[in-house]
């Protein structure tokens, strides 16, 4: 027969969730997205792919004139990585917000003492986040598909884990919200 079996189990061993369970998405978890929480940033992305249509419709349009050269392997990169940027500053990065932190006369972060920037906090003690992206020279620029695009092509290893994360339905799934939301 050749190849390696699968490993049999026991309905009594069977600690996994059906298949269905296992495999179902939240839809609006796939339109709206999950957050990369990062130390002074955070990034909400959607599921590229699955439920996610306006991403699929606009990538397959902005495909279609490059369908034979895809087809023939022979699709230019840059071209190739131009329209996936593009199709994920706009229909993938749902949002994109700083930490906003005290910073002393000259603009530099003033940090506590763990060596960590000293982060402006609400009446709540709750952390408080700006919407908007670092750019270069530390400001913070609005949050927009030209800004998200200037990042994804600077930053290209952050643009390969924000695609990890997006293209991974599990990030996505039901029981993923509900045991989330402590349900």
């Amino acid at each position: 027969m050749g190849g390696r079996p699968f490993a049999k189990h026991t309905h009594e061993e069977n600690t996994m969730t059906d298949m269905y369970e296992e495999f179902t998405t939240d839809s609006a978890l796939e339109t709206d997205g999950v957050w990369l929480d990062r130390a002074t940033y955070r990034i909400q992305i959607a599921h590229a792919g699955g439920g996610n249509i306006a991403f699929i419709r606009a990538f397959e349009r902005a495909a279609k004139p490059h369908r034979r050269s895809m087809a023939a392997g022979r699709m230019n990169d840059d071209v190739a990585g131009k329209i996936l940027v593009e199709a994920y500053a706009k229909h993938i990065i749902k949002d994109w917000n700083v930490l906003l932190v005290e910073r002393n006369k000259r603009g530099l972060p003033i940090l506590n003492d763990q060596k960590k920037p000293k982060t402006i906090k609400d009446d709540a003690g709750d952390i408080q986040w700006l919407r908007g992206i670092h750019a270069k020279d530390g400001k913070v620029v609005p949050f927009n598909v030209e800004e998200v695009m200037r990042v994804l092509r600077d930053l290209p290893r952050l643009f390969t884990e924000i695609r990890g994360i997006a293209e991974e339905y599990s990030n996505y799934l039901e029981v993923a919200r509900e045991e989330d939301s402590g349900n």
